[in-house]
């Protein structure tokens, strides 16, 4: 997902992409060594309300999921883990 991630800024620009990572870790430390391993945006651990909000509203129910979604909040596709879209496992 990095490489994709900076391929896509690179091509189109900053403004095209944004990752925002959603945390299911269970502490803080857990969080911030994840956190300390990606080039992207991240809810604040301690924001379990937005991150809760994001989980139902995208209607996350496991672990990974990437859902991508356009600049409206409105969902392109609702699991893009592995293949030929981000690449990052397979469902």
């Amino acid at each position: 997902l990095k490489e994709a991630y900076a391929a896509v800024r690179q091509e189109y620009g900053a403004a095209e992409l944004e990752v925002v990572f959603v945390s299911y870790d269970r502490d803080a430390e857990d969080w911030k060594w994840y956190v300390g391993q990606m080039p992207w945006l991240s809810i604040p651990f301690h924001n379990e309300y937005a991150a809760a909000m994001l989980k139902v509203q995208y209607e996350v129910s496991a672990i990974p999921r990437l859902v991508v979604i356009d600049t409206r909040g409105r969902t392109i596709v609702s699991n893009a883990r592995g293949g030929d879209l981000f690449g990052i496992g397979n469902d």
